[in-house]
């Protein structure tokens, strides 16, 4: 497979991953014990989200091809699982910021929750996220309303079986 055609699946399936905006009413966390509890005390909970983007777009910037500064945008929905409950929306953008060796992408993402919104930043290889693994994705860096003081980590697997890569399974880990 050829270097554009990686890359632009990569972006495809990164936007997806920074696709983790949750909205709406019933959204709950999941502790480390696994019993469910409203999502108001956020601190020491795991959310656990199922994204599918509903539009995509690619900026092709600077040189043809993958090159930096080059930007994936994107918009979806968020649920409790596969085929579940609809939670709310998601957007964000991916910036490339590398290209071989390192095919790196900076995406910032808006969660949208019940109560507010988490916000997400990170840099990430794309074959590594586009590869069907659990991988380490972007920091929980804040957010607003109850989740204003938001921080932690996040992992996120994009399938590689769906089209366009437009799936992702995210779990965010808030301290």
């Amino acid at each position: 497979m050829n270097h554009v055609v990686i890359r632009k699946a990569a972006m495809t399936a990164f936007g997806t991953v920074l696709a983790v905006v949750l909205g709406g009413v019933g959204v709950y966390a999941v502790d480390p014990a696994g019993s469910t509890t409203g999502a108001t005390s956020i601190h020491g909970r795991t959310i656990r989200l199922f994204e599918h983007d509903t539009q995509q777009g690619q900026i092709d910037l600077g040189d043809k091809g993958a090159s930096p500064g080059d930007r994936f945008v994107w918009s979806g929905d968020l649920f409790d699982r596969k085929g579940g409950k609809k939670l709310g929306r998601t957007g964000g953008i991916c910036e490339t910021t590398g290209t071989a060796p390192h095919n790196d992408s900076l995406c910032t993402a808006s969660f949208v929750l019940a109560g507010g919104q988490i916000i997400t930043q990170g840099l990430s290889d794309t074959a590594d996220l586009f590869g069907g693994k659990v991988i380490p994705w972007a920091a929980v860096v804040g957010g607003t309303g109850i989740y204003r003081s938001a921080h932690g980590s996040s992992t996120v697997d994009v399938p590689v079986d769906v089209p366009n890569q437009t799936d992702a399974d995210f779990v965010l880990y808030l301290r």
